[in-house]
């Protein structure tokens, strides 16, 4: 696998793992407000729960933005040559389509 797939596969699980967090962050928030419109003071627990889910999705959002900047840094050596190799050994798509591929 190249680097450059590894990193578009570890960028779509970090989004995932965003939207998860963002999911998980309001159903913590509905327990909140549940807890106050039913008369009951929120548990520290509860509260601490939103104050690491926040914590969590705002370092998951600085990781992914972190990852998007290396992905388009320049590309080293090894990748340039992957891409070149891959370039010459596959046909152009005209001679696939008259091959039957």
């Amino acid at each position: 696998m190249s680097s450059k797939r590894g990193s578009q596969d570890v960028l779509l699980t970090m989004a995932r793992a965003v939207e998860l967090t963002e999911q998980a962050l309001s159903q913590v928030a509905r327990i909140a407000i549940d807890q106050i419109h039913g008369g009951v003071e929120t548990g520290t627990h509860v509260e601490a729960a939103e104050r690491d889910m926040r914590s969590a999705l705002r370092q998951l959002v600085l990781a992914e933005r972190e990852l998007r900047s290396r992905s388009a840094a320049p590309r080293g050596p090894e990748e340039r040559r992957e891409e070149i190799q891959t370039f010459v050994t596959t046909p152009p798509a005209n001679d696939q389509a008259r091959n039957g591929n």
